[in-house]
């Protein structure tokens, strides 16, 4: 899982880098095309925009926290104290880190340290400017994001892409709830169908998705045939080639086929021996294991000292050879964050919990 993890958040971080330097691959909005050929609107068009789709990556981590959560959960079956300690524990796990990095945005802030609203000139994002915009932020709304809406609604003003944050808290409370009354339950199975009407057009569909493999995996034998068609599946949904299509009636679903496409993939990289062996790869292993830190990070270094080189070079370079180059730095600069905020968390929130 950790490789499958890997994967997706690399695709997270190309997501976000496309969505700020190539918004078009993203929204397929022709006025936001940055190169002369246009290929842009193609990659959007194709199943090949898989490789910048953020939001199917971020609903194959919900799948893997169902699935993990629940594995544990039935691992500690005898232990009755286990669910509550866990969901306590949730909270110190994910919420201190979030605290850091957004008081690390101020301060960079403040000191003029963040360079995205005059990146965005070049880009036409329009969204890569909303991350920390100088003299915007405040210490107090930065505290009421915290303690009130980031946990709670998913909201937070001058980070968004911690919109998940909440999602990963509710969505793990009701794992372990649901998982602790429905192990190996008779009526599970009729539980997972009316769970899955009413969760349908929600992201808990995704936890739920990964809760039904995880109890029922030694269940799930197909034809090689079946798992490969499943990945090609997982590929055209997962990415943007059904909303190019404009298939209106499919719209109301769209949340939906994305967890369903997760499900797939995951399935596909546990069941087809290729692509199991591509996820125990050491590289994706490693970007897995430490993917929580690289989410939380990878922001807040693009508006830093990516942006800077973004905009010395654009005068007396082409786009696309500076945005390589910041692309470039933006991946170095996330691994050096991200160490550096796992290795704070390992001296403090650990001896704490």
């Amino acid at each position: 899982m950790d490789g499958v993890k890997g994967i997706a958040i690399l695709i997270v971080l190309i997501h976000h880098f496309a969505l700020a330097f190539y918004p078009s691959i993203i929204g397929g909005v022709s006025g936001q095309i940055n190169t002369k050929s246009g290929i842009e609107l193609f990659l959007y068009k194709t199943p090949l925009s898989i490789f910048f789709a953020g939001y199917f990556s971020v609903s194959i981590f919900f799948v893997i926290t169902g699935y993990i959560l629940t594995k544990k959960v039935a691992a500690n079956k005898d232990n009755p104290s286990y669910v509550l300690n866990a969901s306590i524990n949730r909270v110190f796990r994910l919420m201190p880190l979030v605290i850091i990095v957004l008081l690390v945005g101020y301060i960079f802030m403040k000191f003029n340290l963040t360079f995205n609203v005059d990146v965005d000139k070049f880009t036409k994002s329009n969204w890569l400017a909303t991350f920390f915009p100088l003299g915007t932020v405040s210490i107090e709304k930065i505290l009421i994001d915290i303690f009130t809406r980031i946990p709670f609604s998913g909201f937070s003003e001058y980070y968004n892409i911690l919109w998940i944050i909440s999602y990963e808290l509710f969505g793990s409370w009701f794992v372990y709830s649901a998982s602790y009354f429905l192990h190996r339950d008779k009526v599970r199975f009729k539980m997972y169908l009316i769970l899955l009407l009413a969760l349908y057009n929600t992201h808990f569909v995704s936890f739920l998705l990964g809760m039904i493999i995880a109890e029922n995996e030694e269940m799930i034998h197909f034809k090689q045939y079946v798992y490969y068609l499943g990945f090609i599946i997982s590929l055209i949904f997962g990415s943007s080639t059904i909303t190019a299509i404009d298939i209106k009636a499919l719209a109301p679903f769209a949340s939906f086929f994305k967890s369903i496409a997760a499900a797939l993939f995951i399935l596909s990289f546990m069941k087809i021996e290729w692509l199991k062996k591509l996820s125990e790869l050491k590289i994706f292993v490693y970007f897995g294991h430490n993917s929580y830190y690289y989410y939380l990070t990878h922001m807040v270094v693009l508006i830093g000292l990516p942006s800077y080189i973004f905009l010395r070079l654009i005068p007396i370079m082409r786009y696309s050879q500076v945005t390589l180059i910041t692309f470039i730095t933006y991946v170095v600069c996330v691994v050096i964050y991200s160490n550096l905020l796992k290795k704070l968390e390992s001296m403090f929130f650990k001896k704490i919990l």
